[in-house]
């Protein structure tokens, strides 16, 4: 998973197409706020989409979102497996969602901050700074497969238990670990070879976190503990993956803090939010 130096983007460089517009002074900051602001307002999950459309309660809607916590599929999937949708309704709801979303260009445009044909021009450019990464394939180490799948885990259930889309940096060689002032919980993972991940986020994130895994819970502690939560699913549903494509490992339970790697390898890998909360995930051998 390590990146080539000649194709990896530049660390300083924007990872956000809007960020990448205002840092060419195609849109300023107060315009790109009011995109996201729109955005947010527009978008819908699809859970939203189908109790618009009146084919979920919003009871049955939050029972499909719980039920997502232990297995690692799509809300459209869960729902017809537990007989909250038929198909018929599950591709009505997406047509509809298809039709609401809007892009953080088109918020743009819609705004007039910027011109179509301009916006086209820049997401190009935006585009080829960030090579898209090599596809999994059979032929692939075991390790180097499982380490891509924990990282992909922890996107996709940061999406479901936070709201918080997020987009992976170049990876990079293992460092010393991460700053004292961010909550950091590990596992580690058996199997053909011993694998480690090492999740680290701020108070903030720790928070939001909380409220979709935690709901209901207080305390000085409860990011940590949510962080704790996040961790032990990341690799439960990891390990559901990897069986699927033939490769055997299992979990163990959580541990806080970072420990003294002398002897480990890994990489580092950051995942960075549209509203800059950076959450450092290490993957240690």
């Amino acid at each position: 998973m390590t990146s080539d130096a000649s194709s990896s983007p530049n660390r300083n460089e924007p990872v956000f197409l809007g960020e990448y517009l205002v840092r060419l002074g195609f849109v300023t900051e107060p315009q790109l706020a009011a995109a996201l602001a729109l955005q947010k307002e527009v978008n819908l999950k699809l859970g939203e989409c189908a109790v618009d459309l009146g084919f979920l309660s919003r009871a049955d809607a939050l029972a499909v979102y719980e039920a997502q916590r232990t297995n690692d599929v799509t809300f459209g999937v869960l729902a017809v497996k537990l007989g909250k949708l038929t198909r018929l309704q599950l591709e009505q709801a997406l047509e509809y969602q298809r039709f609401k979303h809007l892009r953080i260009g088109e918020a743009l445009v819609k705004l007039g901050a910027i011109s179509a044909p301009l916006l086209e021009q820049a997401a190009k450019a935006f585009e080829d700074l960030w090579p898209k990464p090599a596809a999994k394939t059979a032929a692939a180490p075991a390790s180097k497969v499982a380490e891509s799948e924990l990282v992909d885990c922890t996107q996709r259930l940061l999406v479901r238990v936070a709201g918080l889309r997020t987009k992976q940096t170049p990876w990079e060689p293992l460092d010393a670990g991460p700053r004292v002032d961010l909550l950091t919980t590990g596992i580690q993972l058996n199997g053909r070879a011993r694998l480690g991940l090492w999740i680290s986020v701020s108070r903030v994130t720790g928070a939001a976190l909380a409220k979709g895994l935690l709901p209901g819970f207080e305390g000085h502690d409860v990011g940590h503990l949510a962080l704790d939560e996040l961790v032990n699913m990341v690799c439960g549903h990891a390990v559901s993956a990897l069986e699927k494509v033939g490769l055997h490992w299992s979990n163990c339970p959580p541990k806080r803090g970072w420990p003294e790697l002398h002897t480990q390898t890994g990489h580092v890998v950051t995942l960075v939010a549209p509203d800059d909360e950076r959450l450092e995930l290490r993957v240690t051998r």
